[in-house]
């Protein structure tokens, strides 16, 4: 036997005893680690339970947190219901409320309006605070009466009643029932002329080329409508108010009734009133009337041709309404080609002055109203106008 052998042999048993132990260790070792492992399965198994427990609490108060919640917003939005409700209630209220005060502010309302209609009325009855038109316009039966209408004040031509007057003048001028017109003044004066307090340096020369503008326009316009203007003068006629007197086809006038051309006197010369004045009048007389400022008197102003008829004060309507209704029996347009015609002429010299009135005269021929005035003459009967520009030949 070998050294080797023999070595092994006599180790032998202690080498199968710690083999033993080794082995006795390990198990021992497995089995502490496997005890752990079921404790730590254990408590595993117990932390799960514990975990699981939390859940079911969680999951039970969850469910009970859902449950008051639920309950606790119903009740709240019930009560916020029930209050809006109310206030809903509190509203319709309200509105009926409104509702019921305006209509008792609506009666309120018509009742003040109809008080202050009275009141209106009265104050125009009683009291005449209320302004009244600068000039009234009334018409009837083919005759247009427009009346000057601010005695207060002289029925002064302000810029005002120079519109009024030409818008009262240009009112369906062209309509055929209109055949007169006649300009007349509330109170002892016709008209003073040109309001004086709109031709101070404060009004500026804008406003003054205006006032002068449209009083020319309205003078004008007075000889250029196709039907005749009748002035009728119970009283002073002044500058502007002479020269509107002048402008008129016609003017019958009182005997209490006078003629000036003052503004010499006051430093503005009656200039633009010497434009109808003059052609009224003999030159001579026209300049002493611009030069002096000293009146004439209503037989002097008919003497000189400045006006075509003096009357008693007593028969001036009678009188002016006759001569209007007179005018009112001829025909429209051959009045209104007449008019026109004289004033055209007038402007010319005298063989162009025949010139124009021959063609007219051979116009005239030509309308229908010219032809049956003719054969109402021959057939010794009334002539029917038909008041239509129509003619009856080329």
């Amino acid at each position: 036997m070998s050294k080797g052998a023999k070595r092994r042999n006599m180790f032998r048993p202690f080498l199968s005893g710690a083999a033993g132990v080794l082995k006795l260790s390990r198990a021992w070792t497995l089995q502490t680690r496997t005890g752990t492992l079921q404790t730590w399965t254990r408590t595993l198994q117990t932390r799960t339970g514990t975990l699981q427990a939390w859940t079911r609490t969680l999951q039970t108060r969850t469910g009970t947190l859902q449950t008051w919640t639920r309950q606790t917003w119903t009740r709240t939005l019930q009560t916020r219901t029930g209050t809006l409700q109310t206030r809903t209630g509190i509203l319709q209220t309200w509105t009926r409320t409104l509702q019921t005060r305006t209509g008792t502010l609506q009666t309120w309302t018509r009742t003040l309006q109809t008080r202050t209609g009275t009141l209106q009325t009265c104050t125009r009855s009683y009291c005449g605070t209320e302004p009244e038109p600068l000039t009234v316009r009334k018409q009837q039966e083919g005759i247009r009466r427009i009346i000057l209408n601010n005695p207060k004040k002289r029925n002064a031509l302000s810029l005002s009643m120079l519109e009024s007057l030409r818008e009262n003048i240009l009112t369906d001028v062209d309509r055929e029932d209109l055949r007169v017109i006649i300009i007349s003044a509330k109170g002892p004066v016709f008209s003073s002329g040109h309001d004086l307090k709109e031709l101070t340096s404060a009004q500026g020369r804008h406003y003054h080329t205006k006032v002068f503008d449209t009083c020319a326009q309205v003078m004008t316009l007075i000889q250029d409508i196709p039907v005749p203007v009748v002035a009728m003068v119970n009283g002073v006629a002044t500058a502007a108010g002479c020269q509107l007197v002048a402008s008129c086809d016609i003017a019958v006038v009182t005997e209490k009734s006078t003629f000036a051309t003052p503004g010499v006197n006051v430093g503005l010369f009656c200039s633009t009133p010497a434009v109808a004045i003059g052609r009224a009048v003999p030159r001579k007389v026209a300049m002493e009337m611009l030069f002096t400022g000293t009146p004439i008197s209503a037989h002097d102003a008919l003497l000189h041709g400045l006006v075509s008829k003096v009357v008693p004060e007593e028969r001036l309507e009678e009188e002016t309404m006759a001569i209007a209704q007179r005018v009112c029996q001829a025909s429209r347009p051959v009045v209104a080609l007449g008019k026109a015609t004289f004033q055209r002429q007038m402007a010319q010299g005298r063989d162009a002055a025949y010139a124009t009135a021959s063609k007219v005269m051979v116009d005239n021929l030509a309308l229908t109203d010219g032809q049956e005035g003719i054969r109402a003459f021959i057939e010794k009967r009334k002539p029917v106008w038909s008041n239509k520009a129509e003619k009856a030949h080329d």
